[in-house]
């Protein structure tokens, strides 16, 4: 299921799911992208195809055909971006086309033309008192700006339908923290009258505690046109938030715009807007073996890695909360392939702002850094939905095999490696705990220890090995050395004694 942008063009595009409250209300297969209700093709039908919209800019050249104009404004100069700044203004108009014809023929269309009273609706506004009232649910995929030595955000919201104090909202005040998927949860209500206040604006800033804040993005409603074609109560929308510095969206925020009379603003209640319930759940990821492993740069390409290998784990949930699990190292791993039985084990809360968990593989360095030799992102959205719409004690993912990729060689073969994980509730998982690696209690499912090569120190290494196959060679040497020390001291008592 994708919801499209109708007419295309560059939009943020992420996987989400909508979650209020604990529960996830979207289909977690469901790629979002934005949906505009001025896209939408039932809003477009609705439209009264004589009404239009003239923006007003700024002149900065004379002579300029219209086409040339529309050009600049929204590609801008092809050295500077288009500036939305530079609109001071829209004219909205009825503009019909006739025949031109004579006689009755004329005058009949002429007297339908001027007796139909086009701008009824819009005098009708002007009668009364509004209340825009604007839910503002959370933020997606927002272009981080600069923060000292971090890239980085500290979004908050400024809405807006005029320049009166009534008509302006700011939370500057509780600002996220570190943020680029936040969770505003915001309900605001703004004084409306038209035609004054018939453009609502709401905007996302950056909070720069050493700086000067920036506008992430804007999206703009014209309201007076939604009253028009009779959609004064909202539906969610998904809206890009456009930037004139940048020629692609800055992201999207999930928004709820609802019109209403005074009146109807004093009897209907608004809706109660909370953070989602974090839930407490342990993932339990096991790696069973890595396949093929080899290096990717061009001089190496074709190498096994036979030598020293590990494998990593980073669940990076939480913006600045990574938590990071990390194998044992496997060595003289032949043609890049080692066995594991891996567990490692990752508290966490749903739902979490990045549900995606990065595993790597390294090759040792005993005297360097390690070598990043390939890696694969697991994007968790889908499993996570799936846990919580269950709400089962616990989740399995098929167990898979999953390729790795190296930022600098995409396309290049690396290797792959197998793998499963299962999600356990809190309380389930206090129920029944398992260990890390293969360390007790070593259950769900029970890991054998690995059959690999040892390392160069360790009891079982291969010359020892070697022994070990060799048993009688073993018990021969033995039996010589405790003849030797029993009978040496004999024949030297018995040769002194003659001497």
């Amino acid at each position: 299921n994708v919801i499209v942008v109708p007419g295309g063009g560059d939009v943020g595009k992420f996987n989400a799911a909508e979650v209020e409250k604990g529960e996830v209300k979207e289909d977690r297969d469901t790629t979002v992208v934005a949906n505009e209700m001025e896209n939408w093709p039932d809003y477009k039908e609705a439209k009264d195809p004589f009404h239009h919209e003239f923006y007003l800019h700024r002149g900065k050249e004379v002579g300029l055909s219209q086409s040339k104009i529309w050009n600049l404004v929204l590609k801008g100069d092809g050295k500077h971006p288009s500036n939305l700044q530079d609109m001071v203004g829209c004219v909205k108009a009825y503009v019909q086309l006739v025949p031109m014809s004579e006689g009755k023929q004329q005058e009949a269309v002429t007297s339908a033309i001027v007796n139909h009273d086009h701008l009824a609706p819009y005098r009708a506004l002007q009668s009364q008192e509004y209340i825009t009232r604007v839910y503002v649910y959370r933020g997606f995929n927002l272009s981080p700006r600069m923060h000292i030595n971090s890239h980085t955000c500290n979004p908050y919201l400024m809405v807006s339908n005029g320049l009166d104090e009534v008509n302006q909202f700011s939370n500057v005040k509780n600002a996220a923290k570190n943020d680029l998927n936040p969770m505003f949860f915001q309900v605001i209500e703004l004084q409306t009258e038209f035609p004054e206040n018939g453009s609502l604006s709401i905007q996302v800033w950056d909070n720069d505690p050493f700086g000067t804040d920036a506008m992430i993005g804007e999206t703009t409603i014209d309201i007076e046109q939604r009253l028009i074609h009779g959609r004064a109560r909202g539906q969610k929308e998904y809206r890009r938030l456009l930037n004139s510095q940048y020629s692609t969206s800055q992201g999207l925020v999930l928004v709820k715009v609802d019109i209403l009379t005074a009146e109807e603003a004093r009897q209907i209640k608004a809706d109660e807007l909370a953070p989602p319930q974090f839930l407490d759940y342990q993932l339990r990821l096991v790696l069973w073996s890595t396949y093929g492993v080899k290096f990717p740069q061009l001089e190496n390409r074709g190498l096994d890695v036979d030598q020293k290998l590990i494998v990593t784990a980073n669940f990076d949930g939480e913006n600045g909360k990574d938590i990071v699990k990390h194998t044992d190292v496997a060595w003289y791993a032949a043609e890049g392939c080692a066995d594991w039985n891996w567990r490692m084990i990752f508290d966490l809360k749903l739902p979490c702002q990045n549900p995606r968990i990065r595993v790597a593989v390294w090759d040792e360095n005993l005297l360097a850094s390690n070598e990043a030799l390939g890696e694969v992102v697991l994007n968790l959205q889908s499993f996570f939905s799936k846990c919580l719409l269950e709400k089962t004690a616990r989740t399995k993912d098929k167990r898979r095999i999953v390729s790795f990729e190296h930022a600098s060689y995409r396309g290049v073969e690396i290797g792959t490696i197998k793998l499963e994980m299962t999600m356990y509730t809190r309380a389930e998982a206090d129920e029944n705990p398992a260990g890390e690696a293969q360390n007790e209690p070593n259950v769900d499912p029970f890991l054998p220890n690995p059959k690999r090569n040892s390392p160069p120190w360790a009891v079982g290494t291969r010359a020892l090995d070697w022994l070990a196959n060799r048993r009688a060679l073993v018990l021969c040497i033995v039996a010589t050395i405790v003849v030797g020390a029993l009978f040496i001291p004999i024949l030297y008592i018995a040769f002194v004694a003659t001497s």
